[in-house]
């Protein structure tokens, strides 16, 4: 999870609320975001093991991110993330 513009405290609040386990990164000076075009928040970007984007195909369209918030663990999320895991696992390496 990437933070912009939180303070500290704010970040390990809701870490702590939210029982989050995995990395956080504070993005106090929006460099990350400015990077990767962030346009809006939140913002979902998943990247592979080996740092690449993973790229998503809906209605043909092309995108590298999710804008707004979402149920991630809704049924027709996980079914989203696995036609995204099988459409890398299709792709070259």
């Amino acid at each position: 999870m990437v933070n912009v513009g939180d303070d500290a405290e704010k970040v390990g609040k809701f870490v702590e609320e939210t029982g989050w386990d995995g990395r956080v990164i504070r993005d106090s000076d929006k460099k990350l975001a400015a990077k990767f075009m962030v346009i809006g928040y939140p913002t979902t970007v998943l990247l592979t093991s080996q740092r690449q984007l993973v790229v998503f195909t809906e209605n043909e369209i092309f995108t590298w991110f999710i804008l707004g918030g979402r149920k991630w663990d809704d049924p027709q999320m996980i079914e989203f993330f696995k036609k995204a895991a099988a459409q890398m696992e299709l792709r070259p390496h």
